[in-house]
């Protein structure tokens, strides 16, 4: 019987099939066996990465991308030549870094900063907002009126009391009052709003610390 005894066709295809699903049976069980020694593991990366104050998207830049970086903050009208001083590099190879910089999206944007006072809005606001109801669609609502409110330079989405915290320029009380009632006012879904006024600026910086 055994000598005419022909395997199927498809012999090989079912040998490979249920090797391969051993192999990763294997496999699965040595990482459930291992799963307590991997979450040490990167606990322990973690913890090291705190510790020494290095980020994940800072390891593909060098001392050399930091300090332009620290240099474009400050003032984003320097030249490929002047930036080339300040690291001690020739123009070129400074001109790739800076596109490499902005490809990869560590440059966002280069914006001009105004002054407010001198523009008559130097009157601003911290308001924070809460929501009566909380769901997507409501949220999307509020989020995209808030972005058709030039008046809003900044909203945060936070944890608290309240749920979102905006910016607001205003040129004055008065101005903020119509505000007030005549936009956020508007939005069917608040419930409650607080708002805080500035009385002096003590310390107002756009630029993010970079490691040294």
């Amino acid at each position: 019987m055994l000598q005419n005894y022909n395997p199927p066709s498809n012999y090989p295809i079912l040998l490979a099939y249920y090797g391969i699903n051993f192999y990763f049976c294997r496999v699965w069980q040595i990482l459930l066996l291992l799963h307590p020694c991997l979450v040490s593991l990167l606990q322990i990366i973690i913890l090291f990465a705190s510790m020494t104050g290095q980020h994940v998207f800072s390891e593909s830049l060098d001392s050399i991308d930091i300090a332009l970086l620290r240099a474009l903050q400050h003032n984003a009208r320097l030249t490929t030549k002047e930036l080339a001083a300040v690291v001690h590099l020739s123009p070129t190879p400074v001109y790739e870094r800076v596109r490499r910089l902005e490809r990869q999206g560590f440059i966002r944007r280069y914006v001009a900063e105004l002054d407010s006072d001198k523009l008559g809005l130097g009157f601003e606001v911290f308001c924070m907002v809460k929501l009566a109801l909380i769901n997507t669609s409501m949220d999307r609502q509020f989020i995209s009126r808030i972005m058709s409110i030039p008046q809003v330079t900044e909203c945060y989405n936070v944890s608290g009391s309240f749920d979102y915290i905006l910016k607001i320029y205003a040129s004055d009380m008065r101005y903020y009052r119509e505000f007030l009632l005549n936009e956020l006012g508007a939005l069917d879904n608040i419930s409650a709003i607080e708002s805080t006024f500035v009385m002096a600026r003590v310390k107002y910086d756009r630029a993010i610390p970079l490691p040294d």
